[in-house]
């Protein structure tokens, strides 16, 4: 089994198994699938391809499903009946899919979170015509999120000048996503009813 040793000087070593460390220039990155080489790191990259699909999923899968939720929920209040809301949810997964299972390439997931984005933005604006004073949160939420992406998306260009690179930030903000995209979800189901906000 090849061992993958800590060397100074951004020196580079792989193999049929592992590589770790700062890539040397022109290495081809598309070699080692779902990995940036000029990161300071390893990786096995044999692993068993059930075992990347299940960490994959305990990535985003909860996400995922609050997202789904939050849609279903906020659908709910604009469309006039559940088999509209199934039915634009069913086409909102089927165009994420293929991004999701590596059927198109996603571009390091920036076309399936941006698409989302797309669609809550579209949803936003509807909810913004039929709840007014909600606009200033579910605007908090849009802008916490690109801001979110932004780090998700620049962490392989960071990477080399900042070795643990910004994939972090995204996580952090994604829960403070989570928390104000769930206080607007709770400020609705409260003001139900009442005319004019």
């Amino acid at each position: 089994k090849a061992s993958c040793p800590f060397i100074e000087h951004g020196a580079y070593v792989a193999n049929d198994r592992f590589c770790c460390g700062f890539a040397p220039e022109g290495l081809d990155a598309d070699a080692l699938p779902n990995h940036d080489p000029r990161c300071i790191f390893s990786i096995n990259c044999n692993i068993d391809p059930n075992i990347r699909l299940i960490t994959s999923f305990a990535d985003t899968l909860p996400l995922s499903v609050f997202v789904l939720t939050a849609f279903f929920f906020l659908l709910g209040k604009l469309l006039p009946n559940r088999r509209l809301v199934w039915g634009t949810l069913s086409v909102f997964i089927l165009i994420e899919v293929p991004f999701i299972f590596g059927i198109i390439p996603s571009l390091n997931g920036f076309i399936p979170y941006t698409f989302a984005l797309l669609f809550g933005l579209l949803i936003f604006i509807g909810l913004s015509m039929k709840y007014k004073s909600i606009v200033p949160q579910l605007a908090a939420v849009a802008i916490v999120f690109v801001i979110a992406l932004s780090f998700r998306t620049a962490d392989h260009i960071i990477c080399p000048a900042f070795p643990i690179g910004t994939h972090f930030v995204w996580h952090i903000l994604n829960a403070l996503v989570i928390y104000l995209f769930t206080r607007s979800l709770v400020e609705i189901e409260k003001r139900k009813g009442q005319k004019g906000w």
